[in-house]
């Protein structure tokens, strides 16, 4: 034998006692990453309830080791979907990996991809206390000086204590930040009072503005829950009955679930509030052409909206088809050539449904030579293009 029974504690205690150190360590480096509110202002919250509200289970990443933008969201992102152990022990990675985001087409795709929605807004103190009783964290821009836009930063509203009138922000310092109302209300005023909210779209229970209800339904129709955006296109109607726009909107929640019965009398409706709405008149078109309606109205409305836009590929499309369900060929292939032309910076299947078409138009008008170069364009372009059955025929060499 190796040892003794009497041995076993110490080999015990060599094996546990390491074990033990990096159990410490690990959940002291995890409580750097993620640290809670300020103590103070967590007391005097917990004291007088109902005189302020904080956000308990936000994150506090160190904005030193990064753009104050990128930690800031990045404590917004983890504050809803919580991070595992081993993410939370690398909390200047995780802001650096959103260091290139900024409040634009970038910002809204990066939530998307994410679940949450975000809206961008101007408002007031009682718009911040509002939803942050609603556990929603909110993004400020702040600025110190006036007219110096060098300085802009984004904060993070974390709670605000009504009693001592102090807010307290992250994202300006390792450390969480308080500020007395008007020395806040005078940087987020330098900044124009904009502010962000982020939020799963169904734990948006405040009472969203009109603008809010338009955001969140435009959020769940880009990820095609068409169903989902209806209500809040209903809710933004009947808070605000006289902006054309808003029932462009719920038309096409209308449209896209192919209900055309339902999108066209709100079409109309736009269209009698604002005869030069562009995308009324194309989207009331594509309804009356997918519909079996009146073609010769629906080329009206085309025409009248391509005149208004007559680059926009999506216009010189639908009047392309119309053009087609009306056994105008010609014509036709000439808007859809130009169509196609003018959405090469569109996305692939917009452009995939463009050629699909023109090809057909070719294929319907004999000019099965044009069919199939239109087409092997189109593979050549993108060879993972859906090519339907009765075109496949224009893949062979001779028709």
């Amino acid at each position: 034998m190796t040892g003794s029974r009497a041995d076993c504690p110490d080999r015990m205690r060599r094996r546990i006692l390491p074990s033990c150190v990096l159990l410490v360590f690990l959940l002291g480096a995890a409580g750097c990453a993620t640290r809670g509110p300020a103590p103070d202002f967590q007391r005097a919250i917990r004291a007088a309830d109902e005189d302020g509200h904080y956000l308990a289970d936000l994150p506090l990443y160190p904005v030193s080791d990064s753009e104050g933008h990128a930690a800031v969201l990045a404590m917004v992102t983890d504050y809803w979907e919580p991070p595992g152990l081993l993410a939370r022990l690398r909390p200047r990675w995780r802001a650096h990996r959103v260091g290139a985001i900024r409040p634009d087409d970038a910002l809204e795709t990066y939530l998307v991809e994410r679940g949450l929605w975000g809206y961008w807004g101007v408002g007031e103190m009682d718009t911040l206390k509002e939803r942050l009783r609603a556990d929603a964290p909110v993004l400020v821009s702040m600025q110190e000086r006036p007219f110096d836009r060098t300085d802009l930063a984004l904060a993070l509203v974390a709670g605000y204590d009504d009693a001592r009138e102090r807010i307290l922000l992250y994202g300006l310092a390792d450390e969480p930040v308080q500020k007395s109302y008007d020395d806040f209300l005078r940087s987020w005023r330098y900044a124009q009072e904009r502010y962000l909210v982020v939020s799963p779209p169904e734990r948006a229970d405040w009472r969203l503005t009109v603008s809010e209800r338009i955001s969140r339904g435009r959020h769940h129709m880009a990820v095609q829950r068409y169903a989902d955006a209806e209500p809040d296109f209903v809710a933004a109607l009947e808070m605000d009955p006289g902006v054309a726009r808003h029932y462009v909107e719920l038309a096409d929640a209308h449209a896209l679930r192919e209900q055309y019965g339902e999108a066209e009398p709100l079409y109309r409706a736009a269209l009698r509030l604002d005869d030069t709405d562009a995308r009324a008149m194309n989207n009331l078109a594509h309804v009356l052409i997918y519909s079996d309606g009146d073609l010769a109205e629906a080329k009206r409305w085309a025409r009248r909206a391509t005149a208004l836009e007559p680059d926009n590929p999506r216009l010189l499309h639908t009047l392309g088809v119309a053009l087609y369900r009306a056994d105008a060929y010609r014509e036709a292939a000439r808007m859809l050539e130009r169509a196609r032309t003018r959405a090469m910076n569109m996305d692939g299947a917009t452009q995939a449904e463009i050629a699909m078409k023109l090809v057909q138009v070719y294929h319907d008008d004999d000019l099965w030579h044009l069919a199939r170069q239109t087409l092997a364009d189109a593979l050549a372009h993108d060879p993972d293009v859906d090519v339907p059955e009765p075109l496949r025929i224009h893949l062979r060499d001779e028709p």
